[in-house]
């Protein structure tokens, strides 16, 4: 469960889905079932939070598997979803990956953005410079 008051304070997609002229907006609740579970509980922390992927290492400190595809995940959700500013700190997360640790996009993550996001996006960008 989100907060409405959370909600409201993105861009359109989620304030528009509220308004009470639709039927989420009426019953006060928005349905996304074929959105990845864990996908959203990150979109959800980041509302509450402003930290993208807070929990990338295990307890020794090494990263996790398939954190690239989680945050290519986490774009493609922030770019349908029309929330700019999460899609940005998903970015700046990247560029962490890149340049501090350099772990560099895997074939999951490239799959997910180029079959979930527009030819001129910024993570295709990214993508293909990496």
């Amino acid at each position: 469960m989100i907060h409405e008051d959370n909600l409201r304070q993105t861009p359109p997609f989620f304030r528009a889905a509220l308004d009470k002229h639709w039927t989420e907006g009426a019953t006060s609740g928005i349905v996304m079932p074929e959105d990845d579970i864990k996908v959203v509980s990150e979109y959800v922390g980041w509302l509450y939070r402003a930290i993208c992927m807070e929990n990338c290492t295990d307890d020794d400190g090494n990263y996790l598997s398939g954190q690239w595809e989680t945050l290519a995940k986490l774009y493609v959700y922030g770019d349908q979803v029309q929330d700019a500013r999460f899609c940005n700190a998903v970015l700046a997360r990247m560029l962490d990956y890149i340049d501090k640790i350099a772990l560099f996009p895997d074939e999951g993550a490239i799959q997910a953005v180029y079959e979930g996001t527009p030819v001129n996006s910024p993570v295709r960008r990214l993508f293909a410079r990496t």
